[in-house]
């Protein structure tokens, strides 16, 4: 098997992921999980999260403090912020996906989140 390539993320004017909140796994599957999006600007250092119920603190600061370390550890700049921005929330309990795919494609292609 093939070693895996790294991949150099400073070189990327922006990083988008998604991130897979909480959840068990039982017998039939994962259940009481949720999707949120993670965006990191390089060049600004900034670090927007965006959560369709909603941002807690809490996890922003994890957030913020696992990409400083990650960047520190890469000997690039360490002192990202992080923010929210107004975003859609859902009204229901199952769309958290579809809106982080809608999220991910409007932050790729510089529109509103809104």
């Amino acid at each position: 098997m093939a070693k895996p390539k790294k991949i150099n993320l400073s070189k990327y004017e922006m990083v988008i992921g998604a991130m897979f909140e909480g959840g068990e796994t039982t017998n039939s599957g994962i259940i009481n999980g949720h999707w949120t999006l993670v965006v990191v600007k390089q060049k600004s250092h900034e670090i927007i999260y965006l959560n369709s119920t909603g941002e807690s603190k809490e996890t922003m600061v994890t957030i913020q403090q696992n990409w400083n370390n990650y960047a520190s550890k890469k000997g690039e700049v360490s002192t990202y912020t992080i923010l929210k921005v107004d975003h859609t929330m859902q009204d229901d309990a199952v769309s958290c996906g579809v809106l982080v795919i809608k999220f991910a494609e409007q932050f790729a292609n510089g529109q509103s989140t809104k």
